[in-house]
């Protein structure tokens, strides 16, 4: 059915993204020319993180990571120097990305005091290790590294009114944040919202664990889909992206919408930390009915891809299921196989990646598939997982281009995107029209007569 579901009531367009990724890469539209060239951004963990080669328990000394994260202006945000010193890196990241996302559709002006909602995708951070290692304790040691301060810093410092909360379900954080977000959209809590998600490594306790738990590939890369796949590779990675309802009065222009999304949990599973692919299918059904989308209506899907061997055989089977994908052409995504996994920031990433595509009408290449994962028996999408550059043709216009997220702790998060010509500028001082229903509820208060 095309009828959208129960909690569909508006254009959802991102109007504004901005991300910083690996291999140099500070802009969402260099990250872009990095994707198509195939360019894998894995090296050795810097020493200005830790020292990998003094740590046995490790035995993997590569990754994915951003380059001067301990650079700050703190003075454009008017922030103290003596506060700027104890914030947590995420903080830091958030607010310059968050700002540049917000900035290309607003000024800094005319949101200041809006109701425009931050949500944040954020997991386990390294930074109340390194403060109690390296700094004395201060009146900004605290919420310099609480994680519920990544959102409310950007809320506070640009002066947003909107909803605002962290959200930290693993590997789905941020996707999970922009479900949240577009559904505060819809309900009128806010008329817009900045939506983003950080991961940031910045201390060996996380990577201990990980080895412990033999998740990590060995050479620090993700091989999606292939035979060799034996764990993720890790990432670093920022991603923001301005959510934002349309103007019937504004100048029409073609974004990026998000269609329908979803969230669900996969219950109980083989353990913990195992996926649940009968979880996936009805995640992908569910968001394809708030939307109003047809399965047939979807030609790519940005996938959650890893890299393990149990995790791509399943995600695909319930792709092909809930997309019934047998006898039609669907273009298959991985981008940890070109950048590695950002965990929390997996989600945004994503988002940012396949606007991009619908707004270029062009696939990017997918890296490291040299020979098919044989646990992987789906007809129909095997075929497609592109090696170079593809073009997405006419098809895409109308077509969705889809993103599923799922986090090592059950909770996943799918969303439908579609590229619709919606209006450019949404005005932040427009108020939510309210009706009142009275009821007298006279005698009521007597008994027998309510």
């Amino acid at each position: 059915s095309k009828t959208k579901g129960r909690f569909h009531s508006m254009d959802h367009a991102v109007m504004g993204m901005s991300c910083y990724a690996p291999g140099d890469n500070c802009t969402a539209l260099a990250w872009w020319r990095s994707l198509l060239q195939a360019n894998d951004a894995i090296i050795d963990i810097p020493k200005s993180r830790f020292d990998a080669e003094r740590l046995d328990e490790l035995y993997v000394k590569r990754g994915h990571f951003l380059r001067d994260v301990e650079m700050f202006d703190s003075v454009f945000f008017g922030i103290a120097a003596a506060e700027a010193i104890h914030m947590d890196p995420h903080q830091r990241l958030l607010l310059e990305v968050a700002f540049d996302a917000v900035n290309k559709v607003h000024n800094k002006d005319t949101i200041m005091g809006s109701n425009m909602g931050t949500f944040v995708g954020m997991g386990m951070s390294d930074w109340g290790i390194i403060q109690r290692e390296k700094y004395a304790l201060s009146p900004y040691t605290n919420h310099g590294s609480d994680t519920a301060s990544a959102a409310g810093r950007i809320s506070f410092t640009l002066g947003l009114k909107g909803p605002c909360f962290v959200v930290n379900t693993a590997c789905s954080s941020s996707l999970v944040a922009l479900d949240s977000a577009k559904r505060a959209i819809n309900a009128q809590q806010c008329l817009s919202a900045v939506v983003a998600g950080v991961n940031l490594l910045l201390h060996p306790h996380s990577w201990q664990g990980y080895c412990a738990l033999h998740a990590l590939s060995p050479d620090g890369i993700c091989k999606t889909y292939d035979a060799s796949a034996n764990g993720f590779g890790r990432a670093e990675a920022c991603g923001a992206v301005l959510l934002q309802g349309s103007d019937s009065n504004a100048a029409q222009q073609s974004f990026p919408v998000i269609q329908g999304s979803a969230v669900n949990q996969d219950g109980r599973s083989a353990n913990f930390m195992a996926p649940n692919g009968l979880s996936q299918e009805a995640l992908i059904s569910s968001a394809l009915f708030d939307g109003g989308v047809q399965a047939t209506d979807v030609v790519l899907v940005e996938t959650h891809g890893t890299g393990t061997a149990l995790g791509d055989p399943l995600e695909l089977k319930a792709l092909n299921k809930a997309l019934a994908c047998e006898h039609r052409h669907v273009v298959l995504g991985a981008l940890k196989s070109s950048v590695g996994h950002p965990e929390a920031a997996a989600g945004i990433m994503a988002i940012i990646k396949t606007a991009t595509m619908l707004l270029q009408r062009l696939a990017a290449p997918n890296m490291h598939l040299m020979e098919l994962n044989p646990h992987i028996k789906t007809d129909g999408l095997t075929e497609n997982m592109p090696q170079t550059s593809q073009e997405l043709g006419k098809e895409s216009d109308a077509g969705c281009a889809n993103v599923s997220s799922f986090g090592y702790t059950g909770t996943n998060a799918h969303a439908a995107l579609q590229l619709r010509t919606v209006n450019r500028h949404r005005s932040l001082a427009q108020k939510c029209k309210c009706v009142a229903f009275l009821f007298t509820g006279q005698g009521a208060q007597y008994e027998r007569m309510g």
